[in-house]
């Protein structure tokens, strides 16, 4: 893979971090580009490290969703709330009127 392939994949995919094993074939090539580019979301590490980093990115990306639905879940409980406060009103002003009339 060249440069210019990671740069048309980078191009695609701007949120995305690159991880390159120092004797890839590209590394060289990357590496110069990179840094002549000052690019910190190309990474060069050995399988161990990029094995780990993966891993850390997974924990990370699956703690942010569990985090999303957890405001959705207290989002939905605080709707559900509003709703039954609601019905409380119209209970008490249908109990008002009862007895006022």
């Amino acid at each position: 893979m060249k440069y210019e392939e990671i740069k048309n994949l980078k191009d695609e995919y701007p949120d995305s971090e690159v991880l390159i094993h120092p004797e890839c074939a590209c590394g060289s090539q990357a590496m110069a580009i990179a840094e002549k580019n000052n690019d910190k979301s190309i990474h060069f590490l050995s399988t161990e490290a990029m094995v780990n980093k993966s891993k850390a990115e997974l924990k990370a990306a699956t703690a942010q969703l569990s985090e999303i639905a957890i405001k959705q879940e207290a989002e939905k409980l605080k709707i559900e709330e509003q709703k039954l406060q609601l019905k409380k009103l119209v209970v008490q002003h249908k109990l008002i009127q009862t007895i006022i009339m």
